[in-house]
């Protein structure tokens, strides 16, 4: 009996012990990570950002890594604090600049100067920092950096968060690789997440295999580097290949540049890595233009408008330079602050363009002020209608042609008005034209709208070219798509 007793008080103080483990081990459980490229200001940021932050909730995100994220020194944003602003739930970001933008020599607009990468997240980061690669001989002269943060997730577990964006040149990548090796061997770090556009082309996946491969074969295009090969650590996984290893459809390819509508999506530069710690549990693509276009072509269209207002108001001030705040590329030109379909021979500067020249905004000034004072006349002469109406009596004349509205109280056709106890309603009677029968006076403001609305069309018929002609390019929130990805820890 006390043998018995015995392993009964065994067995449960070790399981009480296991439990006390299991209690206080940093487990951190299930989490969905993202990397993205925000495509700088291209194309509409103040729109955009609605659909990115839109597509930021749908996904249920916690932590997110951008690219080409932007920085205005003027006003002290940037496109990750704008994008916290639209999340407040995600409450902690580390932005790092790393270069400066060249601008045309004559641009109008200053500001978004800056271009680097940041990291959002729902969960605290405890610290981070910033390595700058240093510059090696080659074309790209772009200083590239690298994102480390902390980040404490559920349990008190810490999760070491790697933002990077590397080189446009193939040789640089192993460059950008290299350092990154170096920097995950300065320390021992138990969960790695590494979240970036690494600039991989399809035939030139070796500054990857420096990460990813287990012999030395499979990166012989990056032969320099064999010496952080040899000393590195860990070996990393791609979260897109291991999820999706057996699959050979083309669709699951996880290709998410360019996603323009010409020439597709045609390689896979952004990539999430993780190491042997780290189990994918699905990885996800998405941000093509279909949703965008349908929800937020109004806005778009809204915001262009906007843009040639302004514009011809700096043509009515003098202002003379380049209107665009980005290039508009091979596929479009500038005009009026806006990018437009066509080839980018038919550029303008202010203020040349004709869409938002001087006259133009003059015109838009005087039909601004024939809308407002006819307007104000069409809602007096209501007005008057209503309250000739408020007391008819439906006179017998009336009654039998079937008119029972307010429109036919015979006050409506006669130069006298009703009598009416409010102030400023007596006094606007006191200008003439609102002395005229109110019905005639609903005819005469329909009839002028009518015509001024048709002039108005033929007046300003570039300018709302200018604003139709959007770029099939302008449709998508990015020129690459969100990768996402379920891990467990």
């Amino acid at each position: 009996m006390l043998i018995e007793s015995a392993r009964i008080m065994t067995k449960m103080l070790l399981y009480t012990l296991l439990l006390s483990f299991y209690v206080t081990s940093p487990v951190l459980g299930l989490m969905k990570v993202s990397t993205y490229n925000l495509w700088n200001i291209m194309f509409n940021w103040d729109v955009r950002k609605y659909r990115i932050a839109r597509m930021i909730k749908k996904e249920q995100l916690d932590i997110i890594g951008f690219q080409e994220v932007r920085f205005d020194s003027t006003t002290g944003r940037n496109q990750v604090s704008d994008l916290q602003k639209l999340l407040p739930e995600y409450q902690w970001l580390y932005v790092s600049k790393a270069n400066d933008v060249m601008q045309k020599e004559n641009a109008i607009h200053n500001g978004w100067e800056g271009e680097g990468i940041g990291i959002l997240s729902r969960y605290p980061i405890v610290t981070a920092s910033r390595k700058v690669v240093p510059y090696q001989q080659g074309p790209d002269t772009n200083r590239r950096v690298i994102i480390h943060a902390k980040v404490r997730t559920d349990n008190s577990g810490i999760l070491d968060v790697f933002v990077v964006h590397f080189s446009y040149v193939r040789k640089q990548q192993c460059e950008n690789a290299d350092i990154l090796l170096k920097l995950l061997r300065e320390r021992s770090f138990r969960y790695i997440i590494i979240l970036g556009d690494f600039n991989i082309y399809k035939d030139y996946e070796w500054p990857i295999k420096l990460l990813t491969s287990k012999r030395r074969l499979e990166f012989k295009g990056c032969t320099s580097q064999l010496e952080s090969f040899r000393r590195r650590r860990k070996t990393f996984f791609d979260a897109w290949t291991e999820v999706h290893e057996s699959e050979e459809e083309e669709e699951e390819e996880g290709y998410t540049f360019s996603n323009m509508p010409s020439p597709g999506l045609h390689s896979r530069p952004d990539r999430i890595i993780v190491n042997s710690k780290i189990e994918v549990k699905s990885v996800t693509l998405s941000g093509d233009g279909s949703f965008y276009k349908n929800m937020y072509s109004s806005s778009i269209r809204f915001h262009r408008m906007k843009s040639l207002i302004h514009h011809s108001y700096l043509s009515y001030k003098g202002v003379k330079g380049y209107p665009c705040t980005q290039d508009c590329g091979p596929n479009g030109s500038c005009r009026c602050g806006m990018c437009v379909k066509g080839d980018n021979s038919n550029n303008c500067d202010l203020p040349d363009c004709q869409e938002c020249s001087h006259d133009i905004f003059q015109n838009i000034l005087l039909y601004s002020f024939l809308f407002v004072i006819v307007c104000f006349h069409l809602f007096f002469a209501l007005l008057t209608i209503f309250i000739n109406g408020a007391d008819f009596r439906k006179e017998a004349v009336f009654q039998i042609l079937g008119c029972n509205c307010c429109l036919c109280h015979p006050d409506n056709f006669k130069m006298r008005h009703a009598p009416s106890r409010n102030r400023l309603y007596r006094c606007c009677r006191r200008w003439p034209v609102f002395r005229l029968p109110p019905f005639y006076l609903l005819i005469i403001c329909i009839v002028i709208l009518s015509l001024a609305f048709y002039n108005f069309n033929k007046v300003f018929e570039k300018s709302f070219n200018t604003i139709s002609q959007v770029m099939d390019e302008e449709y998508f929130p990015s020129d690459h798509l969100m990768l996402s990805a379920v891990i467990s820890l």
